[in-house]
């Protein structure tokens, strides 16, 4: 195989309306390399050239022809490229081919076409893998992980024999069409279930990935099976306040059972309970708000990889660290002007109240009063009550900030309306290292998406809808459809799934929900 030249990427078109893998081999010259090699003359012959399957190995072989280009002479990041008018020298025609290169790259990885994905992000920013080149890490790493996240599941199905000769899954037969032959099953082939023996490890890998799939619920599913769990939170966390202003006590039992059922749940399908932290009423809010924040922090311990016992105190510091608002008078909590200064003084003792309740329950561990302590200083010293400054801040304090004001931020409220999501992902990055850690706020805007759950969108298919669930690279994926654009008038909820459309439909625009009087809740249950 003769290795691939970058520079054959300068100035290529390759902002195709829809992911065709033969049309970007061709684009850059490798037939010879993938398509006429036996291997996939030998896929084609057994499978067809339109088959699944064959596509994903194509694509594979495309990351493997052009790996010695991603492994060798990167250049660094360059944020103003785009701005210069000409390609004046040698330099700026390698930065462009690898600019290509890394988009089409990307466009393989996910099974999208460039201009789908440009018009999901903007122009394709190559910070990312740069970066990741320059503190040694691998690029073809990046884009092959990326790929195999996509179609992992497949090629699992695929192996399995789970798929018909058209690449589509097996329906599985009714209990009536083996209904016959049940009485001899058994006896005639004691591993009817086992169809595979002496099974290598990769195998029982392979079958472990598959039971883990299947113990994936729908989001559908989970969203109507953990609504009984968010509406029992709301009644534990109301009745906690009870005991909370009579001076008692958090009960250990009650708060540590609902956080191992919310983890579990979120655990089930991550998205439902996002999504149910739309289910709000300005007239409860700092009961959901606490809530909230409990999901919130589940999520972002979980995407930071803590370990189950660190996502647990977690949580349960994002439950509590906010109780003290409780002893707060109601007319300044629901204050729609600015707080005067005496009354922001006072604002500032709902920190000492939950600090006294905390101490109180003495199960609790200090990562709960770290997060209650410090979850209102500042980076730049500007906080509360202590006045703490970068690193004097816990980390745990860093990410109750950063929760605290997303979830506030989103939330419908008696004195103002919500942020959309992306608007608030957007504030919160405007006020890194001032209010929030930097890096922090990197990760949480990972975790949560560029385009967070929850965020209305209009379609380029002239409809608006709420993101309900992202992709393993943290895009929207499924898509709650409510709303004609052109017609301005609601339609029958529909979901559409912007990964098997391929590119055909995607998002145009981020769009303010109230401004047509969408809420999110009122179309979560279809």
């Amino acid at each position: 195989m003769k290795k691939f030249d970058v520079e054959r990427c300068f100035g290529i078109d390759i902002n195709f309306s829809y992911f065709e893998i033969d049309k970007i081999i061709q684009v850059l010259q490798l037939e010879s390399e993938i398509t006429s090699t036996s291997k996939i003359k030998r896929l084609t012959k057994l499978h067809g050239d339109r088959h699944r399957i064959v596509s994903i190995v194509k694509r594979q072989m495309l990351l493997d022809c052009v790996k010695p280009a991603l492994a060798s002479n990167l250049l660094p990041y360059d944020p103003y490229f785009y701005d210069k008018n000409v390609i004046a020298n040698t330099k700026d025609r390698l930065y462009d081919a690898q600019e290509r290169l890394l988009e089409v790259c990307l466009s393989v990885a996910v099974g999208k076409s460039v201009k789908s994905l440009r018009k999901l992000d903007g122009r394709y920013d190559s910070r990312d893998v740069r970066t990741r080149y320059e503190k040694g890490q691998s690029a073809f790493k990046h884009f092959r992980n990326i790929l195999n996240d996509y179609t992992r599941d497949y090629i699992l199905d695929f192996k399995e024999g789970k798929l018909n000769e058209h690449g589509e899954q097996i329906k599985p037969q009714s209990d009536t069409d083996s209904s016959d032959s049940s009485d001899t099953s058994e006896s005639a082939s004691p591993n009817a279930n086992q169809p595979r023996t002496g099974l290598s490890l990769r195998q029982r890998s392979l079958m472990a990935r598959a039971e883990k799939k299947a113990s994936v619920v729908t989001i559908n599913d989970e969203i109507k099976d953990a609504l009984p769990l968010y509406e029992d939170a709301i009644a534990i966390v109301e009745s906690q306040v009870v005991m909370f202003k009579q001076g008692r006590p958090f009960e250990e039992s009650v708060i540590t059972d609902l956080v191992n059922r919310l983890i579990a749940s979120y655990k089930r399908n991550p998205s439902a309970l996002l999504c149910l932290r739309f289910v709000r009423s300005p007239e409860t809010y700092l009961v959901q708000h606490l809530v909230g924040c409990c999901v919130l922090s589940i999520h972002f311990a979980t995407t930071l990889n803590m370990s189950d016992a660190y996502i647990k105190a977690i949580a349960i510091g994002g439950l509590l660290f906010d109780f003290g608002r409780f002893k707060l008078p109601t007319p300044m909590i629901n204050k729609a002007g600015k707080l005067t200064d005496s009354e922001f003084e006072m604002f500032k003792k709902h920190i000492n109240f939950s600090m006294r309740a905390i101490k109180a329950s003495d199960w609790l561990v200090k990562i709960v009063y770290q997060m209650v302590d410090d979850h209102h200083e500042k980076i730049d010293g500007t906080g509360y009550p202590n006045g703490k400054a970068g690193e004097e801040i816990s980390i745990y304090g860093k990410v109750a900030a950063i929760v605290d004001a997303y979830d506030a931020m989103t939330s419908s409220q008696s004195h103002k309306k919500p942020m959309s999501p992306a608007q608030a992902c957007r504030k919160i990055a405007s006020e890194s290292d001032l209010a929030f850690d930097k890096s922090l706020v990197k990760q949480f805007i990972q975790c949560i998406g560029r385009i967070p759950i929850g965020t209305c969108v209009e379609l380029s298919n002239g409809r608006v809808g709420f993101v309900i669930t992202l992709n393993k690279a943290l895009m929207p994926k499924l898509i709650r459809q409510v709303y004609l654009s052109k017609q301005q008038t609601a339609m029958v909820p529909q979901d559409i799934d912007l990964e098997v459309t391929a590119g055909d439909v995607s998002i145009k625009k981020i769009i303010a929900a109230q401004n047509i009087k969408l809420k999110m809740k009122d179309y979560l249950f279809i």
